[in-house]
């Protein structure tokens, strides 16, 4: 940190442009695994040893104690005598600097000894005498060189004819196995060799034996470098040609031709059948990599001029300045394009959206045409050093390359409106292809729709909205002043490189409305942001990771939302806000919005017990542990207690999670959920099904869902129409039309009475455009004709919801919901029963074309005290029947509910069938029902199929066990026209075939079951 705020003053001091505070940029990028060994090939794992005498600085005539080590292991070469120290020698070999040895005790030891059997080896000699010395000695290998040959030595002695006296690049290739092969090049000449051992010794040396026994080098090695594993061959292709074009000698194959005025620091990436090496950096201050169409025998190779890092005005119109240090690219084959990027160090010379690529294809002058400006896919990267990288270069052989400044763009010369053009240096209103700064302490409002390709706000300077407008952004946004989004839109478009915008302004930056349809997505980097009203990503992705935080807000009067983006639209974790509102402590129904959530999420939100949370467990009333976490079974018609504050929250379930902040109250509070923002199609996955019954399903997306939109991959019986959620005020689960969208973090019941094992989907098509605060307090108006029970000696209440449909029977039906029973044992319930059931019904389905109607009416007293029955929308009731009673069979009172809707009445704790709800279109009938009393539940299992609104309909009552039923069809000809529908059930109930809805003509519907088969010829 400390060098890195050094370098920051440095850049600030040197330029004194505040546009180079983009520096400050933490898009952390990793060269870590760049290939920056010799050539580019290899890297400190691989690359044991590298010892090159032009990174030394000394005299000439200057004796060695030590030979630095470049290969990052810290394997000097080193002499404590100074008797026997090599010298270095200035301007030997193409005005390089070698080492001499002097052939009589000159020597060097390693200071880590090298054992690797395979080993690729490559050193750059001049011998003096006709006699083979030692050039280097390790555990398994041993290389000697003389005027004309070099040799390997392990159980004998083998040898290769130098081309010429005169320096020679020599190599050895050897595996890992004893009783194999090797191989050698020297200059332009190759063989391959036998052996049965490796060589033996305890010392790894340089210039003479590790056993002082003789075999002193005399001679000059300007470079030596060993791998410990066996090179490709266009590895030691590209190492070759490093070393030849450095020291102007013959490679075994010469793949670079512009060595006179370009052999600096050559690197290189290429492909044979044995292997490839995909990238490269090297000691030079360019890594090029992600060669796109490398086939076998293709090479890309860069050297430099050596100019350095200083900068000059040779370019054409547009731009500023450049680098004096040009790069030559040699090409061989088709490797394709790559990518370049340039490390800055210090010698950072422009904001980091100003630099671009200068490649020229003819004379090398950037000033006479011909130059092509290369912005695409650029990338600064502040740490670990500060580079800027550049994809999908094109280079062909010979262009010439280099690193430059653009004009900085449109600058603002005042506070004032952006369509005001005597805002802008450029005396114009800014376009889309226009680079924008925004200088302190300049105010610039958006106050109208405006465009813009990149940016940059300055410390001190401001920016805001002062309208509904939309700022269009095609490419980066860097903000380091003042951004205020008041009620504006960004929109994040673009198609040439990933937009990224950067907060250095030490301050959150909160957008109104944050639109992204961008082909590569946009990146959001450094400090905070936050999004309070919509986010959509409709194309390229939302890229976060590299933010300290977003946040997706939610207050008592507003949440955000995320409207329908692409699948996967989100990389990196999100901050996701909820407020709930303050209620009675009591259980609530709560989903998760992300994909990667636990019960933590929770945890330091709210009290959790039970789970082992941060604040203990509390102790529930009788003994025992209070359980606040649960999530429903609907297999086993269970409530399971989750008791892991780790375990992992599901998109699309539902979790049962109390609320409290004293014993009866719970306190308005916002929770967060931290992670990566379900999607796309959010489809339950097994185990968690759909199961028949009663399923807890949650609302997966951070936004308002339509129920009626969520779908199925099957055919399935109606999902339903309606939906319930648990009401904490009341104690009692409230119904809701499908219509009434389901609030975001919101979990709910839904009933299905037949068959299950589906997977309901709900996709992005669901949601709904809604930024309202409501997490289910307010119910909706209710369609339904209702009985509402309270007690008075409490706050809890229940109702029951009757619904008039031409396809209902008295019976048990599709259109009839079971009560699903309060947690709270103290709440009341209300219930009807239908003819061949003894289920309680919470929403019960009558036939209006029934021209009277005798239901039995259950309550449930939670404690012994005062109750009273409500009947409600009687405005339902009146559109098909003229007169109700409700009789209350325990004091023999009849209330005609048209006169006095309210019914009083004492109840000891308990349930019984203490009412019935008379309805008729004659009053006199009314009165007769009243005196008659003539209801009888049939309870005989029984299937029969039933037509009603141009439907057929499976009715069925059966057992409490499940009872697999088998529906066929069949045309006259006796051919099955549709393949059998399965499924099990079990009480009372009533299946739609809606499989043959399509038909037409004479059909044979067959129902087989455990008891009988039904057979039945309907015209469809």
């Amino acid at each position: 940190m400390i060098n890195f705020t050094t370098y920051r003053i440095k850049v600030m001091d040197r330029f004194l442009r505040p546009s180079l505070f983009f520096f400050l940029v933490t898009l952390f990028h990793a060269s870590a695994f760049a290939q920056t060994g010799p050539g580019g090939v290899g890297n400190s794992s691989d690359n044991a040893l590298w010892l090159d005498a032009s990174t030394l600085i000394l005299n000439d005539g200057d004796a060695l104690n030590s030979w630095t080590d470049l290969s990052g292991n810290s394997n000097h070469a080193t002499q404590a005598s100074s008797a026997r120290q090599p010298k270095y020698k200035t301007g030997i070999i193409n005005s390089k600097p070698v080492i001499r040895f002097d052939g009589s005790n000159d020597l060097f030891n390693l200071s880590t000894h090298i054992t690797s059997q395979a080993l690729t080896f490559f050193s750059v000699f001049s011998s003096n005498t006709s006699g083979a010395k030692v050039i280097f000695e390790s555990e398994n290998h041993l290389v000697l060189g003389r005027n004309i040959d070099a040799y390997v030595e392990y159980n004998s002695r083998k040898s290769i004819r130098k081309t010429w006296t005169t320096p020679s690049i020599f190599s050895l290739t050897s595996d890992n196995i004893a009783n194999s092969t090797y191989f050698m090049t020297c200059d332009n000449n190759s063989s391959t060799k036998s052996r049965t051992s490796f060589y033996s010794t305890t010392n790894s040396t340089i210039g003479g034996y590790g056993n002082l026994s003789g075999g002193a080098f005399n001679g000059d090695i300007p470079e030596l470098i060993v791998y410990n594993t066996a090179l490709n061959s266009a590895q030691r292709n590209i190492i070759t040609n490093y070393l030849s074009t450095k020291y102007n000698l013959t490679a075994i194959q010469d793949l670079y031709s512009y060595d006179a005025s370009y052999g600096n620091q050559l690197i290189g990436i290429g492909q044979e059948a044995d292997g490839s090496n995909l990238s490269a950096r090297g000691m030079d201050s360019i890594l090029i990599s992600n060669p796109s169409t490398l086939n076998d025998g293709d090479y890309l190779f860069v050297g430099n001029d050596n100019a350095g890092f200083g900068t000059n005005t040779n370019v054409e119109f547009g731009l500023s300045e450049r680098w004096d240090q040009t790069w030559r690219a040699g090409v061989t084959g088709t490797p394709g394009n790559v990518d370049i990027e340039f490390f800055l160090g210090a010698n950072g010379f422009a904001a980091a959206t100003n630099y671009v690529l200068l490649i020229e294809n003819g004379d090398g002058d950037f000033t006479n045409g011909g130059t092509t400006i290369h912005e695409t896919g650029r990338t600064f990267s502040a740490l670990p050093s500060p580079s800027i990288k550049f994809t999908n270069v094109n280079l062909s052989n010979g262009a010439y390359f280099t690193l430059a400044e653009k004009d900085s763009g449109i600058e603002s010369v005042k506070s004032g409106e952006w369509e005001d053009t005597d805002t802008w240096s450029c005396n114009c209103i800014p376009t889309d292809v226009d680079v924008v700064t925004i200088i302190s302490p300049h105010l610039v409002e958006v106050n109208s729709n405006a465009e813009v390709l990149n940016l940059t706000l300055n410390s001190g300077a401001s920016m805001t909205f002062d309208g509904f407008d939309t700022l269009k952004i095609y490419g980066n946004f860097v903000i380091n002043g003042t951004f205020n989004a008041a009620n504006g839109v960004v929109s994040v478009l673009g198609s040439s490189s990933t937009n990224e915008f950067y907060n250095n302004s030490a301050s959150r930056v909160d957008f109104n409305n944050l639109y992204v349809n961008s082909t590569n997505g946009l990146t959001l980097a450094n400090g905070g942001w936050a999004i309070s009203n919509n986010l959509q990503v409709k194309a390229g992705g939302m890229d976060v990771s590299a933010a300290d935080s977003i946040v997706l807000l939610s207050t008592a009067t507003k949440t955000s939302q995320i409207l329908a983006s692409m699948s996967n639209a989100f990389t990196g974790n999100f901050i996701v806000q909820r407020y709930i509102s303050s209620r009675t402590s009591n259980f609530s129904d709560i989903s998760t919005p992300i994909s990667n959530g636990t019960f933590n999420d929770l945890d330091d939100d709210l009290p959790i017990s039970g789970a082992n949370g941060a604040d203990g467990n509390a102790t529930a009333s009788g003994g025992g542990i209070f359980y606040s976490l649960y999530k429903y079974n609907s297999k086993k018609d269970k409530h399971d207690t989750i008791t892991n504050i780790n375990s992992t929250m599901i998109p699309n379930m539902g979790y049962e999670v109390y609320l409290m902040s004293t014993l009866s109250t719970f306190n308005a509070k916002t929770i967060d959920f931290i992670g990566i923002p379900n999607s796309g199609d959010q489809q339950m996955s097994s185990p968690n099904v759909f199961n028949q019954g009663w399923n807890l399903l949650g609302n997966p997306f951070h936004s308002f869902i339509d129920w009626s939109f969520v779908t199925t991959y099957s055919s399935i019986p109606n999902l339903g129409p309606i939906y319930y959620i648990y009401n904490t005020n009341n104690g009692s689960y409230d119904l809701l039309n499908a219509s009434v969208p389901i609030a975001p973090e919101q979990a709910f019941w839904v009933y299905q009475p037949n068959t299950g094992g589906y997977y309901p989907t709900f996709s992005e098509s669901a949601k709904v455009n809604s930024n309202s605060a409501t997490f289910y307090r307010q119910k909706y108006k209710n369609p339904h004709f209702k009985l509402k029970i309270n007690s008075l000696d409490n706050s809890f209440a229940n109702e029951l919801n009757f619904n008039f449909n031409a396809i209902a029977t008295s019976d048990m039906d599709i259109m009839d919901i079971p009560n699903l029973p309060s947690p709270i044992q103290e709440a009341p319930s209300i219930t009807a029963k239908a003819r061949n059931s003894t289920e309680g019904l919470i929403l019960n389905s009558l036939n209006p074309l029934d021209e009277h109607q005798l239901i039995p009416i259950s309550v449930k007293a939670g404690i012994t005290g005062s109750y009273e029955i409500n009947a409600e929308n009687l405005d339902a009731l009146f559109n098909n029947y003229s007169c109700a009673f409700l009789k209350d069979k325990a004091t023999n009172q009849s209330i005609d509910l048209i006169v006095e809707p309210s019914y009083h009445f004492e109840a000891e704790k308990g349930e019984s069938d203490r009412f019935e709800l008379i309805l008729s279109n004659n009053y006199d009938q009314c009165h007769n029902l009243l005196e008659d009393n003539s209801f009888i539940q049939k309870l005989d299992s029984k299937l029969e199929l039933r037509s009603a609104s141009n439907q057929w309909f499976l009715d069925y009552t059966l057992s409490q066990e499940n009872t697999q039923l088998s529906i066929s069809v069949y045309n006259l000809a006796g051919q099955e026209v549709i393949a059998p529908i399965e499924f099990s059930a079990n009480g009372a109930g009533s299946y739609a075939i809606r499989e043959i809805q399509n038909l037409e003509g004479i059909y044979l519907i067959r129902v087989i079951s455990k008891d009988g088969i039904i057979n039945k010829t309907v015209k469809l």
